[in-house]
């Protein structure tokens, strides 16, 4: 009769389960491209990848945005922005390292959450299908491969050791081990604000599954050993948005609109947690189109299920809340940028629903060989659509197509669709859909912009000066549509109406020569 394997060997065989199923889903990454929607700003053609760990470089990851605005840095991210540096000291710029660098942190993930459950619970087989659940989930697939969300990544990581370190601390409260708690949750901070809500987090994590909550003193002194989580919280949140502000991300909805699509937004990534389709790269905010009885019943949906968990465990309410909490701060009341939703806010938010179900399926199924079976099902279903969603991550044009296939008036997949086919040579497909998205928003610097790259390079003068002139009006302070216009303007004969715009992009770029070239040509 074989013997049971020990706890160290089922952890093993554990930690190989997750590689295995992370080299079947993830395999072909190492031949993906970097897409034209910010990889090119933060990876491609930052200027600081290509200095690699000089002081400089590290001088950057640890003040972009905390001293002084960067574009090449999303919020206050240094430890992420040390992993870039990582990956293009040891690979170069490449998008196929960078990629199985994140598929390594998600697997790495996969196999933090297990323990981190698992030292909160002390059930090891339940755990690990949770981390099975998050390791294969297609609402996961973004943020380990669109190269801009490896912050996600890079958070969750030291998320779960935050949740290790805090388990430790529950067990045996002591100053030091209080410490490493702090030094995780800053790390996690770090790595991306999104990390604000593990406060949160671990007081309903006190509730259920450590039951520290008890009398009244009890509680208050819990809820005191989180204040300096909270303020850290509410720093980190300050720094992010003061960072969004000055990149011009933070939108303007109005309020109703926002609460709207809230709703919406929160009862989909429920529905999409079970029946994980239309999955794209960007969905555009709804913007009050939503209707009075599409918000209503989500409106129910959201009550019943937050009934049904408040009557069914302790543990379905601390899942669910985890779920609501983790989700708060990306969920739109206040809006960064023009997206209804992201996949990638669903990364460790995602979690809380994973918990609540596995753990009451656990409870309400007795038979361990049906638990097993249904949770193989589970997970082999989830793989299986994972499978196909990871194609669509390949280059831009997939990422974007995707995108225009399963949402409506998507200017966003539109624009960069457009910019994809300009890249490739194929002027008049470009051409086609920066239309697209200037019908849909006709207030895109970006897509005027391009639109007259587009008509310039088609040899037709007179459009690309018109894209030019709405682009400037949209930007002011586009240095190189100012002077691109102006040269076009003189190419054309127009010298006095090409003057003022060569004149502002000198004014704008005072060190650039071009401009000063130009115009001393002419003689002005």
């Amino acid at each position: 009769m074989m013997s049971q394997p020990t706890p160290t060997q089922q952890r093993a065989l554990f930690f190989l389960l997750v590689v295995g199923l992370a080299v079947a889903l993830f395999f072909p990454v190492g031949g993906f491209r970097f897409l034209n929607w910010d990889d090119n700003i933060y990876l491609q053609d930052n200027p600081h990848l290509r200095e690699v760990f000089t002081a400089a470089s590290l001088e950057w990851a640890f003040t972009a945005n905390l001293t002084h605005f960067d574009k090449t840095a999303e919020y206050w991210s240094p430890l992420t922005l040390l992993t870039r540096l990582a990956d293009a000291h040891f690979f170069g710029i490449s998008p196929g390292a960078m990629h199985i660098t994140s598929v390594v942190l998600h697997t790495l993930n996969a196999c933090l959450l297990a323990l981190a459950l698992h030292a909160f619970t002390g059930a090891w087989r339940r755990s690990c299908v949770v981390a099975l659940l998050f390791l294969v989930h297609p609402q996961n697939i973004e943020p380990v491969l669109w190269l801009s969300a490896r912050k996600d990544v890079v958070a969750a990581t030291f998320f779960f050791l935050t949740l290790l370190a805090y388990a430790r601390y529950a067990r045996q409260p002591g100053r030091g081990r209080y410490a490493v708690l702090l030094l995780a949750f800053i790390a996690a901070l770090m790595a991306k604000p999104m990390a604000v809500s593990v406060p949160i987090l671990l007081l309903l994590l006190d509730f259920w599954p450590l039951r520290r909550w008890q009398d009244r003193a009890t509680n208050l002194r819990l809820l005191a050993e989180k204040v300096p989580l909270f303020i850290l919280a509410g720093l980190a949140a300050g720094l992010a948005v003061l960072a969004q502000a000055d990149v011009g991300a933070m939108g303007s909805y109005p309020l109703p609109a926002r609460i709207a699509n809230a709703l919406y937004a929160t009862a989909t990534y429920v529905r999409r947690a079970v029946w994980p389709s239309d999955l794209c790269v960007f969905y555009p905010h709804t913007d009050g189109a939503l209707s009075v009885g599409l918000i209503a019943s989500c409106v129910a949906a959201l009550l019943v299920i937050t009934f049904l968990a408040w009557r069914a465990r302790p543990l379905a309410m601390v899942g669910w809340l985890w779920f609501l909490a983790g989700l708060a701060p990306v969920i739109g009341l206040v809006q960064v940028g023009r997206q209804a939703m992201a996949d990638r806010y669903f990364y460790t938010t995602g979690i809380g629903l994973f918990i609540a179900a596995v753990w009451l399926g656990a409870e309400w199924v007795k038979s361990r060989a049906l638990q097993r079976a249904i949770a193989t099902a589970a997970v082999v279903a989830l793989a299986v659509v994972a499978h196909f969603q990871v194609q669509y991550w390949r280059d831009s044009g997939a990422a974007f197509q995707r995108a225009i296939a399963v949402t409506e008036r998507n200017f966003m997949a539109h624009g960069n669709l457009g910019t994809f086919y300009f890249l490739q040579g194929e002027l008049d497909r470009a051409k086609t859909h920066f239309m697209e998205s200037l019908a849909i928003d006709p207030f895109q610097f970006t897509a005027w912009n391009n639109l007259g790259a587009v008509e310039a390079k088609l040899n037709r003068p007179a459009a690309a000066i018109h894209a030019y002139q709405r682009a400037v009006i949209l930007d002011a302070k586009s240095t190189t549509a100012h002077f691109i216009l102006g040269r076009l303007l003189v190419n054309n004969g127009r010298i006095d109406e090409a003057v003022p715009y060569l004149q502002r992009a000198a004014e704008l770029a005072p060190h650039w020569p071009e401009p000063k070239k130009l115009l001393a040509e002419l003689g002005r």
